[in-house]
């Protein structure tokens, strides 16, 4: 059987790269996503969250897996 990971949409992904990459403000973001301010808010809060939920646990449990090949 197989496990699939949990994905986020292409504007999600694109909004947190404008956002801490490109280090763009949320005003910005918004002009570029055309979205409203308030949508950014909300689109950046949520991947993050996100990711906190689904990635920091998938890379805790790969360190611990390495962890065992040494």
């Amino acid at each position: 059987r197989r496990h699939s990971f949990p994905t986020r949409r292409s504007s999600d992904l694109e909004a947190i790269y404008l956002r801490f990459y490109a280090q763009l403000s949320y005003d910005e973001i918004a002009e570029i996503m055309k979205l409203t301010y308030q949508a950014v808010i909300n689109l950046v809060y949520k991947s993050v969250k996100f990711l906190r939920e689904h990635l920091v646990p998938l890379l805790v449990f790969l360190g611990a897996c390495n962890l065992g090949d040494v």
